[in-house]
């Protein structure tokens, strides 16, 4: 009896040191994840415990926990179901993620969410400062059938013969036909070295939409005389033809201000966007107070 309850103590004293060596190897780590609000018009932050061990590579776990989803309700899963990881790696600070096909959403501003979801995830990673996207090990694609290149945080898309310029997908915001409210339209552009982005949105915008559902909402007499982010806050500098060429109506007034501001705070770098006519504050739009910064309006989304 004696001999056997030695056993057991045996067996039990193995089995504490055992679990207390497991719970020294493994590793906790705070992810900040990067999910779709419940409408699937922006990303929202979340913080969730990821626990690895020291063989693992912390970022493919981080990475595996935004694709299983959020544990909230205030939060959507972007990256569709049924998406798998086929595998994983790092080179020179960026991030090689191989998925299946899955990983392609039917919806081309979804892809974008989800391109930046992975993005803005996997950067909050120490050592992750780009990110190359594979599908099935080959290129992954954009709606227009264009291979999308190496990502980095300020969303640029880098084409290594491009030498100068940069590839650079922009979410622009038009009217709908029925002009009740804007719907966003994925474009890809080229900058160079001396181009802002803001700019480009800017001429893109006045361009005007490439879908044929879509209405433009800026004047075509309307000029743009500069362009400048300070602090978060973009200075859109326009002609007097912004306002004198304009075809009025309160609605029709909002959705070309929103079409400005939801393009240009889709940007990083910017939060709010301080309007001047002629280089000088006014007023009034139209109608509408137009002296103070404005904020992306997502009620007006379409």
């Amino acid at each position: 009896m004696k001999k056997l309850t030695a056993v057991i103590l045996i067996l039990i004293m193995i089995c504490s040191l055992t679990s207390c060596g497991e719970r020294k190897n493994t590793k906790r780590y705070e992810a900040t994840l990067y999910f779709a609000n419940p409408s699937k018009t922006d990303l929202v932050p979340k913080t969730k415990t990821i626990n690895y061990e020291p063989s693992e590579i912390l970022a493919q776990k981080v990475l595996e926990a935004l694709i299983a989803g959020p544990d909230s309700t205030d939060a959507a899963a972007i990256i569709p179901s049924g998406t798998e990881l086929l595998s994983f790696g790092i080179e020179d600070s960026c991030a090689i993620c191989n998925f299946s096909a899955k990983i392609y959403s039917s919806v081309e501003t979804d892809n974008i969410l989800i391109r930046t979801s992975i993005l803005r995830t996997l950067s909050e990673v120490e050592g992750i400062e780009k990110v190359k996207i594979l599908v099935n090990s080959g290129a992954y694609m954009d709606g227009d059938g264009l291979e999308i290149g190496v990502l980095t945080v300020d969303g640029t898309v880098y084409d290594t013969e491009s030498g100068d310029e940069q590839d650079k997908y922009l979410k622009l915001y038009f009217a709908d036909k029925e002009a009740q409210g804007l719907v966003t339209e994925a474009r890809k552009v080229t900058l160079s070295q001396k181009e802002s982005v803001e700019m480009r949105v800017l001429k893109e915008l006045l361009k005007g939409p490439e879908k044929n559902f879509l209405s433009k909402t800026i004047p075509d007499e309307t000029k743009i005389l500069s362009v400048e982010t300070k602090e978060g806050v973009c200075f859109v500098n326009l002609s007097q033809e912004f306002i004198s060429k304009h075809i009025g109506g309160s609605n029709s007034e909002m959705l070309t201000v929103y079409s400005i501001v939801n393009s240009l705070t889709e940007l990083e770098n910017v939060d709010k966007v301080q309007f001047l006519i002629e280089g000088q504050k006014t007023e009034v739009y139209i109608q509408m107070i137009f002296n103070e910064p404005f904020t992306k309006n997502d009620l007006i989304i379409n």
